[in-house]
C-alpha cells in the first residue's frame, strides 16, 4: 500500500503539521510517513520531541561551512539539494501523496520533486499572500509556486481561499480548515502544561525578529526602539529571543547586550517559548506564527514589517503592522503599555484562524482526495 507522506525541515512546520500527521494516523488505514528533510537541527528535534513524532525518514542536508564558520549555502543551493534528495527518495517509495505546509524552502523543494513524478500535492495553510515577492524572502515566492501545482489546497481562512480561487483554481480543489496552530496550542496545553515558570515580576516585552528583509538597518532600528523603551520605562522588562543564525545573535548582543531589564535569551524549544509568550504583557515580532498565536493568548501583537499575509489579526484589532522605523515602533509599544484602554482593546482573546479542528478536517479532506482518484495533470511526464 502506497503511503501518504507528510514531510517537514523546520520547527513553523512541524508545529502545524503536528495535527494533521495525528489526525491522518487515527483515521487512514495506509502507512503514513513522516519526512524530516533537515533542514533545520536542533530546533526541529526539539519540537518533533514536543508533539511526539519520530520521523520515519530522515534526510540529511550537509551544509558547506567555509573556514569563517558562516554558512555559504544560498537559497537557491540549498533548494537544489533538498529536491535531489527529496526527489531520490520518491523514486524508492512511491507516495500516494504529498502533504506540505506553509512557505518554507523544504515546501517548495517537496512540492516541485512530487511534481515532477506526478504526485499529488496537498498544501496545508495554502492561499496565504502579500502580494510582493520581496516581502517576505524567498517564502512570499516559494508558497505562489505551490499554489501553482497543488492539487488539494488546504486554506487557514476565507480571505486565503479567495486568494487561490481567483487564480482560477478550481473551488472544490480549496477547503477553509482553519490554522492548524489552534489545534497545535490545545494540543500542548494537555500534554506540556506549565507547571513550573514563575510569573514575570515586572510587565514583559516579548521581542523575536529573524526575517531576512529585516536584517541590517531594519535590524538596528528595532534594536534602537528596545533601548528607548527600557530607558523610559522603567516598570517593563524586555526578552529578546535570539534566532539561531549566529550571525543575528551577535548583532543582538552587541546592540542589547549588558542593558539593565533587557535580557537575551537563545533560540528556545517551542514549548518553553509558548509557556513565555502566555505571560507577556506585549509581543514584538516578525514572525508569521506569532501573529497566529498571540491572538489565542490574548496578547496584543505589534508586528515588526510594512505588509503581512494574515491580515485578519489586524482586522480584528489584535495585532497592528508598525513597521520598522525605530520611532514607529517606540510610539506604538509605549502607547499600549502607558494607555490602560488602548491595551485592553488590543488584549482580548480572540482567534480569527481557526478552532482547533483544522488537523481533522485535512485528514478528511485527504482521504476523500485519495478516495476520488487523483487528478489528470495537463504536464508531460
Amino acid at each position: 500500500m502506497q503511503p501518504i507522506w507528510v514531510v517537514a525541515g523546520t520547527r513553523p512546520e512541524i508545529v502545524k503539521l503536528a495535527p494533521v500527521l495525528h489526525s491522518l494516523r487515527r483515521t487512514m488505514v495506509c502507512p503514513i510517513h513522516w519526512i524530516s528533510t533537515g533542514q533545520h537541527t536542533d530546533l526541529a528535534e526539539q519540537a518533533l520531541a514536543s508533539f511526539a513524532i519520530e520521523p520515519d525518514i530522515r534526510l540529511s542536508l550537509e551544509r558547506s561551512v567555509p573556514a569563517s564558520g558562516e554558512s555559504a549555502d544560498s537559497v537557491s543551493g540549498v533548494l537544489g539539494r533538498l529536491i535531489q534528495n527529496i526527489d531520490a527518495l520518491i523514486v524508492r517509495e512511491n507516495p500516494a501523496m504529498v502533504v506540505v505546509q506553509g512557505d518554507t524552502t523544504s515546501t517548495i523543494a517537496a512540492s516541485l520533486a512530487a511534481f515532477g513524478h506526478r504526485i499529488p500535492i496537498a498544501h496545508v495553510e495554502a492561499g496565504l499572500r502579500t502580494f510582493d515577492l520581496s516581502k517576505p524572502f524567498p517564502e512570499e515566492a516559494w508558497r505562489t509556486i505551490v499554489g501553482q501545482i497543488a492539487d488539494l489546497h488546504l486554506a487557514p481562512t476565507e480571505r486565503a481561499a479567495s486568494n487561490i480561487i481567483a487564480l482560477g483554481v478550481p473551488a472544490d480543489r480549496v477547503l477553509v480548515t482553519g490554522n492548524t496552530v489552534i489545534d497545535a496550542l490545545r494540543w500542548l496545553a494537555t500534554h506540556h502544561p506549565d507547571k513550573s515558570s514563575p510569573e514575570p515580576k515586572r510587565r514583559t516585552v516579548l521581542v523575536t525578529l529573524h526575517r531576512r528583509e529585516n536584517w541590517g538597518a531594519p535590524f538596528e532600528n528595532v534594536c534602537r526602539a528596545l533601548l528607548m523603551l527600557a530607558q523610559n520605562m522603567p516598570d517593563i522588562d524586555i526578552c529578546f529571543i535570539a534566532h539561531a543564525n549566529p550571525k543575528l545573535r551577535a548583532l543582538a548582543e552587541e546592540a542589547l547586550g549588558g542593558q539593565e531589564r533587557i535580557e537575551i535569551l537563545p533560540p528556545l524549544d517551542y514549548v518553553s517559548f509558548i509557556h513565555r509568550m502566555r505571560k507577556a504583557t506585549l509581543i514584538l515580532s516578525d514572525s508569521g506564527g506569532v501573529q497566529e498565536e498571540a491572538p489565542a493568548f490574548g496578547i496584543p501583537a505589534l508586528i515588526l514589517r510594512d505588509s503581512t499575509e494574515r491580515p485578519e489579526a489586524v482586522e480584528a484589532g489584535v495585532a497592528q503592522l508598525v513597521g520598522i522605523g525605530t520611532m514607529a515602533i517606540y510610539d506604538a509599544a509605549s502607547k499600549l503599555l502607558r494607555d490602560e484602554e488602548a491595551y485592553r482593546r488590543m488584549a482580548r482573546v480572540t482567534n480569527p484562524f481557526g478552532d482547533g479542528t483544522a488537523g481533522d478536517q485535512i485528514a478528511a479532506a485527504i482521504q476523500a482526495f485519495i478516495a476520488n482518484g487523483r487528478p489528470s495533470r495537463s504536464a508531460a511526464a
